[in-house]
């Protein structure tokens, strides 16, 4: 059987070179990559407090169509008090910084998606441990 092997390298988020091209992709090479990402795991971050995410989200969830799925205040804040313990990673995180500079239709709509998924994650998952656990899963 030919070796199936890298076509580009494999790197972390900040450059740096974990498996140059044409490295063969073996139980080793995959091993060494799975201890590299669990020794450096960033710690998750807060959704709602990373940059303006709270904000504009709740500025998006003003605007039709989305202001007639939370026509009264309470009802955002009963939104944010739910998504308030959400975590996610970082390069999540940084996706989002990314769209919101260069592409802010995907931007809201990642947004959006989340916050309609929590809202119905509420009347799906009674359980609010196991709603932040599926919730911290990604917006999309």
């Amino acid at each position: 059987m030919i070796p199936l092997r890298l076509e580009h390298p494999v790197h972390t988020l900040d450059g740096k070179i974990l498996a140059e091209p044409g490295t063969v992709v073996a139980e080793e090479t995959i091993d060494t990559l799975i201890r590299y990402g669990s020794n450096n795991a960033q710690s998750p971050r807060n959704l709602l407090a990373h940059q303006s995410v709270r904000e504009d989200l709740i500025g998006m969830l003003g605007m039709p169509p989305y202001s007639s799925i939370f026509p009264h205040k309470v009802m955002v804040e009963e939104l944010m008090h739910e998504m308030a313990d959400i975590e996610l990673a970082a390069p999540i995180l940084v996706s989002m910084d990314y769209f919101k500079e260069w592409d802010f239709y995907t931007y809201r709509h990642i947004l959006m998606v989340f916050a309609l998924s929590t809202l119905l994650a509420k009347d799906l998952v009674p359980d609010y441990r196991e709603r932040i656990r599926i919730d911290s899963t990604g917006p999309t």
